[in-house]
């Protein structure tokens, strides 16, 4: 295997990823391609790939959180003399009407500077969480399931009954430029997920589930939490636990995937 070229395809793949698909998708397609002669250290390099990726993604957020905050205006307010108003009763009107147009131009242009802003962190964001998810969760392109199935097949053939439990090593806890030592016991729950993933194959159960792995005792909810209870109902209370349980979760996974 060429590694210098699954780096390459690896890099370019991510960073084309929601950006341009064409080349998105012939970068991978060079990945699966090289990389199933030897998909183990594929994995890895991708993954070392995917921690970059995650500092370049980083850096542009931090960028783009300080140019959403200061906001400067292009246009140029309109000035009473702009009007070429003639006379007292001339220059009063134009006064009045130049006040309000000048605060509506800045707030209708500072607004569509948010949102633009606010749109490409969003990207920004997405490039990031889809570079961890590429490999194993991301949507394949049509166009790839024959490489990706060459691929898959490689790395299965060599760990038959491990493979699942590897791969996830390889994301959360092997790197290039370190030795690693062992999951802590608040990590285990990343390495023993199910396909299916805990969430969704033990919806009522998960959040107990991981305190068993991780080997904690159940948190007694305050006075004031378990007042506020009182008035929801049995299905509030479930929903909520979920949904806070999958966000804390889905964040979880993110943030050990990339962390260097």
């Amino acid at each position: 295997m060429k590694c210098d070229l699954v780096v390459n395809s690896a890099k370019s793949a991510i960073g084309n990823f929601l950006k341009n698909d064409k080349i998105y998708e012939e970068s991978l397609k060079t990945f699966y391609s090289e990389g199933s002669k030897n998909p183990t250290m594929a994995r890895i390099l991708f993954q070392n790939e995917v921690i970059e990726n995650a500092k370049v993604c980083k850096r542009t957020q931090c960028d783009l959180f300080h140019e959403y905050d200061n906001f400067t205006p292009s246009i140029k307010p309109v000035k009473v003399s702009d009007l070429q108003a003639k006379g007292i009763l001339q220059e009063m009107l134009a006064e009045s009407i130049i006040r309000p147009l000048n605060s509506l131009t800045k707030d209708f242009e500072e607004l569509t500077h948010k949102q633009i802003k606010l749109l490409e962190m969003h990207l920004n964001k997405q490039r990031l969480v889809g570079s961890t998810k590429m490999l194993d969760e991301l949507k394949t392109p049509e166009s790839l399931k024959a490489e990706k199935m060459i691929f898959d097949k490689a790395f299965d053939s060599l760990y038959p009954k491990t493979g699942e439990v590897r791969k996830k090593l390889i994301t959360y806890n092997i790197r290039t430029n370190r030795v690693t030592p062992r999951l802590s016991k608040n990590d285990r729950h990343l390495i023993f997920e199910p396909r299916e993933g805990w969430l969704y194959k033990y919806p009522k159960t998960a959040g107990l589930r991981f305190a068993i792995i991780e080997g904690k005792k159940p948190q007694k909810l305050g006075i004031l939490t378990r007042i506020k209870n009182i008035f929801k109902s049995a299905k509030t209370l479930e929903e909520e636990k979920n949904a806070t349980l999958m966000l804390d979760y889905s964040d979880i996974k993110i943030a050990k995937a990339i962390k260097p």
